[in-house]
């Protein structure tokens, strides 16, 4: 997997370059018995043509080299991606309310939950599934106590 990895970063677009030297990184922070390899191949990045790519490589290799197992599992392994629907929900809030004088909070809106009304979950679960919109309501109904009763038997 690691050889597959660099040779995207050799190969690839620098969008691609930048994801493999995140995805070295996480190798080398679940490995441990791998990291010394890993710090070397992230070296060999630190002299490519985007700055994305550069600045990944010199940060997770410093990480790594630095051997901090709870700075490692902090930066590298326990990250989660941000629930952008929050932030753009706040945004629309805030732009909405056209109150300026207070700035805009970036660090509650991305832990804002979006709260969807049951109606709408519903709708959009019956429109992937069913297609959106074709077929009639008591159609629908009658294949859904078909299947309803095919689970149940």
């Amino acid at each position: 997997y690691i050889r597959h990895i660099y040779n995207s970063i050799i190969l690839e677009n620098a969008t691609v370059r930048s994801a493999a030297v995140t995805s070295l990184a996480k190798f080398g922070a679940l490995v441990p018995s791998l990291r010394a390899q890993i710090v070397v191949l992230l070296r060999r990045c630190v002299h490519d043509a985007d700055d994305e790519v550069r600045d990944r490589s010199t940060f997770y290799g410093a990480l790594l080299q630095s051997e901090s197992e709870p700075l490692i599992k902090k930066l590298i392994t326990d990250v989660n991606p941000l629930a952008l629907d929050g932030v753009e929900k706040m945004v629309g809030d805030y732009i909405e309310a056209g109150d300026f004088t207070s700035s805009f909070n970036f660090a509650k809106a991305v832990m804002t939950p979006v709260h969807v009304p049951p109606s709408e979950k519903q709708k959009q679960k019956a429109d992937a599934v069913g297609g959106g919109g074709t077929g009639t309501p008591t159609a629908k109904k009658k294949e859904g106590n078909m299947y309803g009763d095919l689970i149940n038997s």
